[in-house]
């Protein structure tokens, strides 16, 4: 769904998923509401913004900030890029080389989303194994 077209009052809620304004939700909404913030929560301190918020390319500062504002915490610097750079690509130029922005500081290197790898789905826990047949172990390993 394009947010953008979304019509109606948008409302606050805590990190625990009630309403700021301390009203309940009808029904069980307030337990659905909290478990689908804990799941963003998880998915967002171990993968890379799964639900595309940023345009490609970006900065991993920007994608570090994006994820402490979905967290709600600061993220230390080196451990965040540590954890994200495997699952991302760097971001190219048209000639082949390594993509740079500047914004007056020092140049930052530009990533877009790896390419989701293949055998795994994305779904709202993160990355699913299909069921069917155990993995065999591989040859020579016990």
């Amino acid at each position: 769904m394009d947010l953008r077209q979304a019509t109606g009052d948008l409302v606050g809620i805590t990190t625990s998923g009630t309403l700021e304004s301390g009203e309940s939700l009808l029904y069980d909404h307030d337990a659905i509401v909290r478990e689908a913030g804990e799941a963003i929560h998880a998915n967002y301190q171990s993968l890379p913004d799964l639900g595309g918020l940023l345009e490609h390319p970006f900065t991993m500062a920007e994608l570090r900030s994006l994820h402490e504002a979905v967290i709600g915490k600061r993220l230390l610097t080196d451990t965040f890029r540590r954890r994200m750079e495997p699952l991302l690509e760097v971001h190219h130029e048209a000639d082949g080389s390594p993509a740079m922005r500047s914004d007056g500081g020092r140049p930052a290197q530009l990533y877009v989303h790896r390419s989701k790898p293949s055998g795994l789905a994305i779904g709202a826990g993160g990355f699913h194994v299909p069921h069917g047949e155990p993995p065999r172990p591989r040859s020579g390993s016990r």
